[in-house]
Parts: structure tokens; C-alpha cells; sequence
């Protein structure tokens, strides 16, 4: 389920992430998109990108709560600059550890055919608090 404006993007993906709904995280993305992981290695395509949500899900599977909010949305024609102040609060890692990840991410979306957004560029960890 893809936005059908940009700055709704974070209620769907919180939603999803917290319902742990691997599907609809990655449905937002188009098929070549890229991800700037926490490391800084880029991955691109759903494939690689699957396995960086993946991991986001089972983290906040384990507890925490995954919570979005936009802090600006600037669209110009069919693409769309989206910055967004994200975190993961008392989420447990898989060997138990509390965790409490916050971050600035910066995304470009562009609009679909049919008329709805989607992310072709995602930088999640732009800036880590």
C-alpha cells in the first residue's frame, strides 16, 4: 500500500514496521531503489533492501516500537525530498540488549503511474541522536 501523497509515507511505514509486515515495508520502495545502511554500504534493490527491513522488523518485533515524524516534505512535479525524524524505543537486540536508536532520514519518493509515491532513494541514518 504506497502513499498516494509523500508526506504520508512514515503512518504507513511505522505501521507496517510495527505490525512486522515485511511485505508492505518493501512494497514501498520501487524495484532499484537504494538504502544507505547504518554501516554506509548502499544497497540496492528489493533483494538487498528486504534484508535491512528484515532486520528493523525483528528489532521491533523484540519490544520496541517503531515511531516516524515528518519534518519536512518538499515536492517539485513527480519527485518528492522527505525528511523524517524516526526511532526504535525499548526494543530489545536478539542477544537481549535494550535498544534505543533514534535518527534523521532523508528520502526522494517519486510518483508512480498509477498516481501513488514510492522511495527511490533512502538514507535512514543521515543524522544519529
Amino acid at each position: 500500500m504506497a502513499p498516494n501523497r509523500p508526506e504520508d509515507l512514515n503512518a504507513i511505514f511505522a505501521r507496517a514496521c510495527n505490525a512486522g509486515d515485511l511485505a508492505t515495508l518493501l512494497s514501498l520502495y520501487e524495484r532499484d531503489a537504494k538504502l544507505v545502511a547504518r554501516s554506509g554500504e548502499v544497497l540496492v534493490g528489493h533483494n538487498a533492501i528486504e534484508g535491512f527491513l528484515r532486520r528493523l522488523v525483528r528489532l521491533v518485533r523484540l519490544g520496541g516500537t517503531f515511531n516516524s515524524r515528518t519534518v519536512f516534505c518538499l515536492v517539485q512535479g513527480d519527485t518528492a525530498l522527505h525528511v523524517a525524524d524516526w526511532s526504535v524505543t525499548a526494543g530489545r537486540s536478539e542477544e537481549g540488549n535494550p535498544v534505543d536508536l533514534a535518527a534523521r532520514s532523508a528520502e526522494v519518493l517519486c510518483r508512480q503511474a498509477d498516481g501513488t509515491w514510492k522511495l527511490r532513494l533512502d538514507h535512514p541514518f543521515v543524522y544519529q541522536r
